[in-house]
């Protein structure tokens, strides 16, 4: 039973039947050669081709140049998501902080690609979890009879969630 793939790489699509076992299989008689230490596959490449039809989409390592204020980063990857990329160069994009995608302007400064600006937020919110201890008040009531105790308490404590 052929299965109907559609490849797209590179803004461009292909489409084959097959009888391909793995999306790795189809790529191949697609003739289409990946790098996979850095350029991405979704489905994944070893994925059985069980159904009729599949959209394979290929995402190519590109340069990309991280401008984070003062310091300059170049690294290569098929990360798409700017959170992703950041974390591909080993750093942390917070939710306050802004990116732009630019095309290189300057080849001798940042190479051949994306740059990818960071703009740090001046203030972030930090989400914690902590454990309150709510107060306990003693109140006294002549209505009760001697040695009477009730405790009254704003809150419930909760451990380590």
């Amino acid at each position: 039973m052929g299965h109907l793939v559609r490849i797209y790489d590179r803004g461009e699509e292909k489409t084959i039947i097959t009888n391909a076992l793995t999306v790795r299989q189809a790529l191949r008689a697609a003739k289409i050669t990946i790098d996979e230490k850095i350029d991405a596959v979704e489905p994944n490449i070893d994925m059985e081709l069980t159904g009729a039809k599949y959209q394979v989409n290929i995402f190519r390592a590109r340069p990309i140049t991280i401008v984070d204020g003062n310091k300059r980063l170049k690294i290569t990857t098929a990360e798409q998501t700017p959170a992703l990329i950041a974390k591909a160069a080993g750093l942390t994009l917070y939710r306050e902080d802004k990116t732009h995608f630019t095309n290189s302007d300057d080849l001798l400064v940042n190479g051949v690609g994306l740059v990818m600006k960071i703009e740090r937020s001046k203030q972030r919110t930090i989400t914690e979890e902590v454990d309150i201890n709510f107060e306990i008040e003693q109140i006294k009531d002549d209505s009760q009879p001697i040695g009477f105790k009730s405790v009254k308490q704003l809150g419930k404590r909760v451990c380590g969630r």
